[in-house]
């Protein structure tokens, strides 16, 4: 036992954070004493390791050109999570705008992210306003109950604050989700990527599978696509049947630019799991080769046998 019921201690936990309340799940396990008794003699007692996820909000930028505020955050832990921004532009106690996440943005473990809200304002205006974060974050987008702390001494709450800096962006990458499926046979999903700017890094995640009948986000490690071309991400995911089944819309989103450290485009694409098998479409592609090669090989051994039987009977 281990796996079952770690599982078993996370959806429990999971169930007491939505209602408010603060539970430890230790997983117990031992054996019966010898002889019948029905004592069990404890091996080991150990609480369910807790995330280390962590989040850093490192810059606040303003692009006047193009009217963008940019947020850059980085998750310098080996955990995978989600985060959510709530960002006011506070102009000496003038209220510039609010900018809010609709729902949370999957960050990767050891990423660094940028998000992107459309602001209009004067440059002037952004260079002389601060924004503050009130930025949430937790390993479950439904249980975001972590918040990044003000830099302020002895205040251990949000918001964070930071100055906006202004910045010119010459980013001409564009990259769109042509197709995506899930193979079967090699335990993978399979995202196609058509590059059709310049060369650019990306790294594509996908939402709202099923794994071990848990609803889990995944994603691929940074990759780089050459330029005018179509590449093929591979993200290992392996879907038991059961899972399959339980998985309907996936949600697939790509990051990229010309930095790897900047990633600041997105695609996402909602669509329905679809599933295919490269070992049952090698034999339906090659039906005809393969019965050819069967019949060669069942000729050969006939002749074979002929042969042998007139040599037999010539010898007798």
């Amino acid at each position: 036992i281990g796996a079952e019921m770690a599982t078993v201690a996370e959806e429990v936990d999971d169930q007491a954070d939505s209602v408010g309340d603060d539970v430890s799940i230790f997983v117990k396990y031992g054996q019966a004493t010898p002889g019948g008794s029905r004592q069990v003699q404890a091996l080991s007692l150990f609480p369910l390791p807790e995330s280390n996820m962590d989040v850093i909000i490192t810059s606040a930028q303003y692009v006047p050109e193009q009217e963008l505020f940019l947020a850059t955050l980085r998750n310098p832990s080996d955990t995978d999570g989600f985060v959510r921004n709530s960002i006011v532009i506070n102009n000496s106690g003038q209220i510039e705008a609010t900018l809010e996440d609709q729902s949370p943005r999957f960050m990767p473990a050891g990423s660094t992210q940028v998000f992107r809200y459309n602001l209009s304002i004067t440059e002037q205006e952004a260079l002389s306003s601060q924004a503050e974060f009130t930025t949430s974050f937790g390993t479950d987008e439904g249980n975001l109950n972590t918040f990044v702390e003000s830099t302020e001494e002895n205040v251990f709450s949000p918001p964070r604050i930071l100055h906006i800096s202004t910045v010119i962006i010459d980013d001409n990458t564009q990259a769109d989700i042509e197709a995506v499926n899930y193979d079967r046979s090699e335990n993978r999903f399979n995202v196609s990527l058509n590059n059709t700017q310049e060369q650019s890094f990306t790294r594509v995640s996908i939402r709202n599978i099923n794994i071990d009948g848990l609803n889990t986000t995944i994603s691929s490690p940074l990759e780089e696509i050459p330029a005018s071309s179509t590449e093929n991400i591979l993200i290992e995911a392996n879907l038991s049947r059961d899972d399959i089944g339980e998985t309907d819309q996936i949600t697939v989103n790509t990051r990229y630019g010309e930095r790897e450290s900047f990633l600041i485009n997105t695609d996402t694409v909602s669509a329905r799991l679809e599933v295919s098998d490269t070992g049952q479409s090698f034999i339906q592609e090659n039906t005809v080769i393969i019965v050819l090669v069967i019949f060669i090989v069942l000729l050969i051994a006939y002749l074979a046998y002929i042969l042998l039987r007139t040599d037999e009977d010539s010898s007798s």
